[in-house]
């Protein structure tokens, strides 16, 4: 669907347009691990408006920044189109999970969050913790 890859490639550019390629396809990864796990919406787009799951569609001012930034950049911006090919080659199965199916992150300069007791640290790719097995 053309609304999963806008609103999945505009979540990854949020949440890692400052990471290596491998975090960004990390990024996108969890967004579909969420989708085939069945706890979450059945869809990349549901998965990333479901309600605080991403802090860029928070109802927080100091979030939205973030979000207004990157919907604000042109479509031939390096963080789009490097969105977009995360996006795709998950779409795609070209390349294969770094996450070994993490359905959450978070950034490694944070504490950890409160979910991540039992959970299982997959992958560290950039400066993103990728968990699985998040109850």
């Amino acid at each position: 669907m053309p609304f999963d890859r806008e609103l999945g490639a505009i979540t990854i550019a949020c949440e890692a347009s400052d990471q290596p390629a491998d975090a960004q396809l990390g990024v996108a990864y969890s967004l579909f691990n969420r989708v085939n796990d069945g706890r979450f919406e059945p869809t990349v787009a549901g998965v990333c408006m479901q309600r605080y799951q991403y802090s860029e569609y928070l109802p927080d001012k100091g979030d939205n920044v973030n979000l207004e930034r990157v919907v604000n950049l042109p479509e031939n911006d390096p963080a789009i189109i490097s969105a977009l090919a995360a996006y795709d080659a998950v779409a795609d199965g070209t390349q294969p999970d770094p996450t070994d199916g993490s359905t959450h992150f978070f950034a490694d300069a944070i504490a950890p969050p409160s979910w991540t007791v039992g959970a299982t640290q997959a992958a560290k790719l950039g400066n993103i913790l990728f968990w699985k097995n998040v109850k």
